[in-house]
């Protein structure tokens, strides 16, 4: 839990510092519509935040024991009164230590000699954050990745050096731990499903190694977290440049022109701005004329103002690149095609 809160702080931080800037979303591993950095972080806190709720009811499952049971569940040569007095003593050994909730007698004290479903349903959860990291790491792997071949919009603080042969070179260390350290977990939550699984009759005997896989990945998945945060999340800057330039260039700009001219109109644009080279607003407003360079700017604003998808449909208070593109042209007279430089507006 404490890893898992450290973690959250980190990446709320990011999005207080950055959360307002514009990168190019991507789906498939293709170019999609723009999205806030906060809309994109936040999806990571949302899912922690889960990870969090569901956390603290497996623990609270864990806290149903069936002492008492004996042998068999029966809890034949006991004292009738003996698993009530067993764990009124555990609630007050552990009173006032903060070690919520409090425990109780199982439903069936059988059931927690055949199988160990609470140890699973809680190793099952570890096993889903661990996925969740494992996409945390690789999307900042992506982002990072060049400096310059690759999308480079976020910068990842390298505090070693990242090879031996090739002078320079950074590598994303604290996503490549944390990643074995993930895989490693999904690995011990395999072994607890067999294992939990191998109970015969009237008894699992598995319990020891679903114990100590558990114990393992807690202990794992806390120090990696921590080192995670602290050392990549904390120190993550971006590469604001970058980022307006692969937004600005972004042929899927063109999603929003299909509200005013259609779908197939729009991929027209679009499909004649990537085999030609020029500029979405040069195709349709001057090769096709099927908008106004009022009309087009208006829309193409309207997808840096949507919203962040998190029900906040707040302005990016940095200017957008087709309003720096605009600014750049208030001095030109006519609509003229594209110089050289193909990222200029016309």
């Amino acid at each position: 839990m404490p890893a898992i809160m450290l973690l959250l702080t980190e990446l709320e931080f990011f999005i207080i510092k950055y959360g307002d800037e514009y990168q190019l979303g991507r789906t498939h591993m293709q170019d999609a519509t723009p999205i806030t950095l906060n809309t994109y972080i936040s999806s990571f806190t949302s899912q922690l935040h889960g990870y969090m709720t569901h956390l603290e009811q497996a623990i609270s499952d864990l806290h149903s024991i069936g002492q008492g049971g004996t042998a068999v569940g029966s809890g034949i040569n006991t004292n009738k009164n003996f698993s009530i007095l067993f764990i009124n003593e555990l609630n007050i050994l552990f009173e006032n230590k903060s070690f919520p909730p409090l425990f109780k007698l199982h439903d069936s004290k059988l059931a927690t000699t055949t199988s160990h479903d609470a140890i699973l349903n809680l190793q099952s959860i570890l096993a889903s954050i661990a996925t969740g990291l494992i996409k945390l790491s690789n999307d900042i792997i992506l982002l990072n990745s060049g400096p310059r071949s690759g999308i480079g919009e976020f910068k990842y603080y390298a505090e070693e050096p990242g090879s031996s042969l090739m002078p320079g070179k950074s590598n994303p260390t604290q996503c490549e731990s944390l990643n074995m350290i993930s895989c490693q977990v999904l690995g011990y939550y395999n072994a607890m499903l067999i294992a939990n699984s191998m109970g015969t009759l009237e008894l699992n005997v598995y319990k020891p190694l679903m114990i100590y896989n558990i114990i393992q990945s807690i202990q794992l998945l806390s120090g990696g977290i921590t080192s995670f945060s602290s050392h990549c999340i904390r120190q993550l800057t971006i590469n604001k440049e970058q980022m307006h330039e692969n937004v600005h260039n972004s042929l899927m700009l063109s999603t929003v022109l299909s509200t005013e001219i259609g779908y197939q109109r729009a991929a027209e644009v679009a499909k004649l701005a990537e085999t030609t080279g020029k500029t979405l607003k040069y195709i349709a407003v001057v090769e096709l004329q099927y908008l106004t360079a009022e009309k087009y700017d208006t829309l193409i604003n309207s997808a840096f103002s949507t919203g962040n998808g998190n029900g906040n449909g707040t302005q990016n208070q940095i200017q957008n690149p087709v309003e720096e593109q605009n600014q750049a042209e208030e001095e030109e007279e006519n609509i003229l095609p594209p110089p050289s430089n193909k990222y200029n507006e016309y």
